[in-house]
């Protein structure tokens, strides 16, 4: 289903991020919720590492684990992949195999683990790879999107990392969101009839990169963030001409008469400040403990 043809093993290499874009677009929108610059910048970040064997740990698998998977094959790189849905896993397993391992002639176990776990269970999640004595160097978190889960996250994969290691996180914007997701928990109660709540304040928080970027400058000798080929090339990517329209209407509905909506450029509906803030959505952080 999958097994679209890109070109011979020598054409792909000369240019692997043109064709990590090819395979990201072969997926269903569920499974591809991150911008093509944000794909590209997670294999550039691989790419920093260097090609000295070393781990990296993803949580929530989708575009990301296409990224992080092509890199890991250049660079030298084991994957594990934390998702508690087996069908995205499987979704996402069998894309990689039929459009990038095919091709390129290798097994996709030498490089990605998927792990069918939440990711901070005290068994089986992110604190257990220490039991693997290797090398981890980058952390790449997006699964339940709520601060107090993302930290814990952060923190387990800061007890097992290198000295020096990157961590990135996508939905750095998202603002208010401490105990839970708000915008989906609403979506879920308008799916089934129910009224949307307002949010309370138990859930009130800064954003998530000033949050995280917070967490790791109190835990480490030096910490700085990364400037990103994706805030660079966000409001020209070809993404949002696919899916632009879904999120800029997320952005506008609160605003205004939703029955005046109109689909334009999404960055046209945002406010100058709005812009910056949505540049940190997808953010990296260089750290030294």
């Amino acid at each position: 289903m999958y097994n679209f043809i890109y070109g011979t093993k020598s054409n792909i290499l000369k240019k692997p991020k043109n064709f990590l874009i090819f395979v990201k677009r072969l997926l269903p929108k569920y499974a591809n919720s991150l911008p093509d610059s944000a794909a590209i910048t997670l294999f550039d970040t691989v790419f920093k590492l260097g090609k000295k064997k070393s781990s990296i740990i993803e949580t929530g698998v989708g575009a990301s684990t296409l990224s992080l998977f092509l890199a890991s094959y250049i660079f030298n790189k084991k994957l594990y992949s934390f998702d508690y849905n087996p069908d995205k896993i499987s979704l996402i397993k069998t894309v990689i195999n039929e459009s990038i391992c095919a091709p390129l002639n290798i097994k996709i176990s030498d490089y990605w683990t998927p792990v069918p776990s939440n990711s901070v269970d005290k068994y089986t999640g992110i604190n257990c790879l220490s039991e693997f004595k290797e090398n981890f160097n980058f952390g790449f978190f997006d699964s339940a999107h709520s601060l107090n889960f993302l930290l814990k996250e952060v923190s387990a994969f800061y007890k097992i990392a290198n000295k020096n290691f990157i961590i990135g996180i996508d939905d750095g914007e998202k603002v208010n969101n401490k105990e839970f997701h708000f915008d989906y928990v609403n979506m879920i109660r308008t799916k089934i009839n129910l009224k949307k709540i307002k949010n309370p304040k138990i859930n009130e928080c800064n954003y998530f990169y000033k949050e995280v970027e917070n967490f790791l400058i109190n835990h480490s000798h030096k910490v700085s963030k990364m400037k990103t080929f994706f805030e660079k090339n966000l409001e020209k990517d070809l993404y949002f001409n696919f899916f632009g329209n879904d999120i800029a209407y997320e952005a506008y509905k609160d605003k205004k008469d939703i029955d005046d909506f109109k689909y334009e450029n999404l960055f046209k509906k945002f406010s100058k400040k709005d812009k910056e803030i949505y540049k940190n959505r997808v953010c990296f952080f260089k750290v030294n403990k």
